[in-house]
């Protein structure tokens, strides 16, 4: 479903800007820019912070997502990344 999702999003990236917040690894994917948004807290206080991931910390995120850890978890993540880039008909 997340794929479908996603491909459906891709589409109306040719003439929309597009922002989606989503758990779904399958939707995640098909993203360009990839921000984590993380609440932390500290001395009693909490705060958020946003940032933009590189290309490993994209797939580490994914693989998280997929709740997968270590090499079998990346190697799922940068497979559902390949197959994100080929529904966008990206090579």
């Amino acid at each position: 479903m997340g794929g479908t999702v996603g491909q459906k999003l891709w589409g109306l990236t040719h003439t929309h800007q597009v922002l989606c917040i989503t758990h779904l690894p399958q939707l995640a994917a098909f993203g360009d820019a990839h921000l984590k948004v993380e609440k932390v807290l500290h001395d009693g206080r909490t705060t958020t912070s946003v940032r933009t991931l590189n290309k490993k910390a994209r797939a580490e995120e994914i693989a998280q997502m997929l709740g997968t850890t270590g090499k079998t978890g990346m190697q799922g993540a940068e497979q559902l990344l390949r197959e994100a880039e080929e529904g966008k008909g990206v090579k």
